[in-house]
This record gives C-alpha cells, structure tokens and sequence, in this order.
C-alpha cells in the first residue's frame, strides 16, 4: 500500500476472497488501526460493522444467530457500552433456544432494537429481557431461573 508495511497490512494481504468473513474483518479492522486511520468510517469499525449488519439482519439477509455470534466474537464484552445489548445478545439466544424458549419473540425484539440504534435511538438493555408467559398447558413445568439471574451467574468469576 504505497511504501507502507505494517504486520496487519501483511496479514491482509495474505487473505482470499474465499476466506471467511470473521477471518477477513478483524484483518481489515487491524490494519486501519495500524494505520491510523480507522475513523475514515466516521465511526469506530465496531460500530460501523454492527451498523452493517443490524441493516442486514433487517433485511432477512443475517440470521438473529449470526448477527448475535459476530457481535458477541468481534464487539466482545469489553466493546463501547451501547453495542452491548447486541453483544449480549448471544447469550441470552443460547440461553433462549436451550430452555426452548419463544425465539420469534426474541427475534422481534431485536428487530425492534435494531431499528432503533440504526435511528439514533437509545436500545433498551436486552438483559433485562424475559421470555413471554409461557401457555397455561405448560405450567406444570418447572420453572427455571430468571434470565437476569442467570446472566448475573454468568458474570461472576469462578472461585
């Protein structure tokens, strides 16, 4: 890139075509930091890449799995505070689908909340989010924790 060498401009030049997207973006994301010139993107690349892919997720073009794995790997925990809602994301779905929980609704939450951080708006945290009350049919069943609670024994370093 015109006299510049720099070991994740190297690195990005060795990537495919045919490489993975989560191989390919932290490449990207690395060099433009190398480079200094990451806010060309007029926003951090982690929001930039979140924007993205909220706009593709909206279109029916990103899975809720998708959106919420690469936000989770990429953004990660340590990410600017109002991307976390869709970092967390991922472990409330995973949450979600092994209790067998409403997942159409979880999706039209984040729908919503998509719409509304691609508007400027504030997204209400989804870790605070329940499930819908489950049918009367099901209410023998032993409930299970509280989302908050088992997000809350998540974050809690072992001992």
């Amino acid at each position: 890139m015109l006299g510049y060498d720099t070991p994740a401009l190297r690195q990005l030049a060795g990537v495919s075509p045919g490489d993975s997207i989560y191989e390919v973006e932290p490449a990207v994301t690395a060099a433009l930091d190398e480079l200094e010139i990451g806010d060309l993107l007029g926003a951090s690349t982690d929001r930039a890449g979140l924007k993205a892919r909220l706009e593709l997720f909206l279109d029916g073009k990103v899975t809720l799995r998708e959106l919420s794995t690469w936000a989770h790997q990429v953004i990660g925990h340590e990410g600017e505070d109002d991307l976390q809602p869709f970092v967390i994301l991922n472990d409330i779905y995973d949450d979600w689908e092994y209790s067998g929980q409403d997942l159409p609704y979880l999706h039209e939450v984040t729908r919503k909340a998509a719409h509304d951080f691609l508007a400027g708006r504030p997204v209400t945290r989804l870790d605070w989010l329940e499930p819908p009350a489950q049918a009367a049919t099901q209410s023998a069943v032993v409930r299970r924790p509280r989302w908050r609670d088992r997000l809350r024994r998540r974050a809690r370093p072992a001992t």
